[in-house]
């Protein structure tokens, strides 16, 4: 966990790049605030040219060369670092010259995901060596950051040109992936605090006022969490963007928005929602939806006459559905010339009218699905089907839950390069009587589940190497029936409604609940298990 002070070092790295010039500034300034910050004995960042030839860029405090000359093979160590791309610490005993104090050693790779571009050393008092083994996870932050902003900051130096907002163009597109990296770095850190923290409260032998700060800190990461992503759609903007959302949330907001036009109008609209999971969605085009489905049900409304409007949520297995009625003329679906149009045996084809077109499109692009009926005996009646929801969502019967025996015959395979999550998620599902698999790459997880039989996948989207979607890919091709969910730090990926219709079953932000993807899991197993009844 990151103290205070750290959080604050590495906002004012964040800082320290918007201010300097230019990217050669922006590393000397991070070498002057970490000289002023860590107070260590030297400090130098070094940039990588080619695959190994590192370059001293600048430094601050003792000659850094001075201090590691007598370092056996301290360039080999150095390349070792480069090559594992991860933080190394070195005790040795050899003395500052004229000094009788020993050292310790920190190398910390400049890392934009797997890409190296540096290197920054510090070096302390050898009784510090145990306080800063502590606290790699906040070494590694360093590097990742400071690697990013370098790596973008280089990217971004562009040939002059009349055309500003071109350049401006190209920078925002570049603070767009330098956000996203940055956002999926700490919601991995506030995933790591989160389970750990729930699994503390999960242990009945822990103290209760120990679970009060827990608690607290609980809550904190949640917040925490909430500003990165407030922080990412400032920086990243709103394209589409699929997320699990609360349809009657949805709904809730564009009736209140359409109050005043129905009330003017002398239309009640009456709201009957039900429980359902979260739908998987871009909320902007579904509110979209509902906008022009309560618009054509005004139109069916003789004007100046009493009418209802009700709108109803319920959830089967396979879909999450929305109803909108309305008692107007039944079949006054508008086309696009403004005529009635009524489909044979009473049922519209969906198509027409331009607005209803754009509502059925959408839904089709979500996986969905949208009809109309005109039956007079049923009013005006327009169904939206949501096929892609929260698969956590708790709706199996506790009788059946009951029955089902499998929970200690499901497999389950966890892979993410961060080893923590690693640890708290398999400690929570081997709680729950699961049988817990790891790795901490895209390549063995394929391996793993071409010669294992493994149920249930959960996938980092965002690793070293191997993307998440091709790993989906490639688990999908070997092993069809193990079933797949992404967990990310990330706020969109990229064609996520092409990869959901391949068979991917959801997805979870970090940091998410363990009672989440616990309910997730056992709802998947419940879906398994109904299936083979059937």
């Amino acid at each position: 966990m990151l103290s205070k002070q750290q959080y604050a070092l590495l906002l004012d790295i964040f800082k320290t790049a918007h201010n300097a010039k230019n990217s050669d500034a922006f590393l000397s300034d991070v070498v002057d605030l970490l000289q002023n910050e860590l107070k260590p004995v030297a400090v130098s960042v070094y940039t990588l040219v080619g695959d190994e030839r590192l370059v001293l860029h600048h430094e601050a405090g003792k000659n850094f060369d001075e201090l590691v000359v007598k370092i056996y093979n301290f360039s080999l160590i150095v390349r070792k670092a480069i090559k594992k791309k991860s933080v190394l610490f070195l005790p040795t005993a050899k003395p500052f010259q004229n000094d009788e104090t020993d050292i310790s050693v920190v190398i910390i790779p400049l890392l934009h995901a797997d890409i190296v571009v540096g290197m920054v050393c510090l070096v302390f008092p050898l009784e510090e060596l145990q306080y800063l083994q502590n606290n790699a996870p906040f070494f590694t932050l360093i590097g990742k950051i400071t690697g990013t902003i370098r790596y973008y900051q280089t990217g971004l130096k562009v040939d002059k040109s009349d055309n500003a907002e071109e350049e401006f163009e190209k920078t925002i597109a570049s603070l767009r992936v330098l956000a996203q990296g940055v956002a999926h770095e700490f919601n991995n850190i506030l995933a790591v605090i989160k389970g750990y923290a729930e699994l503390l409260l999960m242990n009945e032998t822990v103290d209760e006022s120990v679970k009060e700060a827990v608690a607290i800190i609980d809550k904190q990461t949640t917040r925490g969490s909430s500003l990165i992503d407030r922080l990412s759609v400032f920086v990243t903007g709103k394209d589409i963007s699929f997320e699990y959302c609360s349809l009657n949330d949805l709904i809730k907001e564009i009736v209140d928005l359409q109050r005043f036009t129905l009330e003017k109008e002398s239309i009640e609209c009456k709201l009957k929602l039900g429980k359902v999971p979260e739908i998987f969605v871009d909320s902007r085009q579904i509110k979209e939806v509902l906008l022009n489905l309560i618009t054509h049900a005004r139109s069916a409304i003789k004007p100046n006459k009493k009418g209802t409007i009700t709108i109803e949520t319920s959830f089967n297995r396979d879909a999450v559905m929305l109803k909108l009625v309305n008692d107007g003329i039944p079949g006054c679906w508008e086309n696009g010339e403004g005529e009635k149009a009524k489909g044979s045996n009473g049922v519209d084809s969906v198509g027409n009218g331009i607005n209803l077109a754009i509502a059925y499109g959408i839904m089709q692009s979500h996986g969905g699905d949208m009809t109309l009926c005109h039956d007079p005996a049923r009013c005006n009646e327009v169904t939206l089907y949501f096929k892609r929801f929260n698969p956590a969502f708790d709706a199996v019967e506790k009788k059946e839950e009951k029955e089902m025996l499998y929970l200690g015959e499901v497999r389950i395979l966890i892979v993410d390069d961060e080893e923590p999550i690693r640890q708290f998620l398999s400690s929570a599902f081997e709680r729950m009587g699961y049988q817990v698999l790891t790795t901490d790459n895209g390549q063995e997880a394929i391996d793993i589940c071409t010669f294992e039989d493994i149920d249930i996948v959960f996938l980092d989207y965002l690793m070293p190497g191997h993307k998440g979607d091709a790993v989906f890919k490639s688990i999908h091709e070997v092993s069809p029936g193990t079933d797949v969910v992404f967990i990310t730090g990330v706020d969109s990926i990229p064609d996520i409604d092409k990869l959901l219709m391949m068979g991917l079953e959801g997805v979870l932000r970090k940091p998410f609940k363990i009672e989440t993807i616990i309910k997730l899991t056992n709802e998947i197993m419940a879906r398994r298990y109904n299936t083979l009844q059937d």
